[in-house]
């Protein structure tokens, strides 16, 4: 329910003048739960403010987020599931 809310938050966020709360958002929701559809959401976005007639620059900020957050994910680990210290 918590991850249904926070997207339709981040939407709105987006599509109104407080972007940047849309964005932090958007970054604290990709750490927490992946943020795949965040990129389905970045389309939509792009398509409704117009943006395919020239760059889709929502589409490709939020691509290229979602796969820096994959990257740097393991190497914030502290802890396996066994609690054991990740060196």
């Amino acid at each position: 329910m918590l991850r249904l809310l926070l997207l339709v938050a981040i939407v709105m966020f987006m599509i109104t003048p407080l972007y940047i709360v849309g964005v932090v958002l958007s970054v604290w929701y990709m750490f927490k739960f992946g943020g795949y559809e965040l990129v389905f959401v970045a389309v939509l976005l792009d398509g409704y403010f117009g943006a395919f007639y020239h760059l889709p620059l929502i589409t490709i900020c939020s691509l290229a987020l979602v796969l820096f957050i994959d990257l740097l994910k393991p190497r914030l680990l502290m802890y396996t599931s066994d609690n054991e210290m990740v060196s």
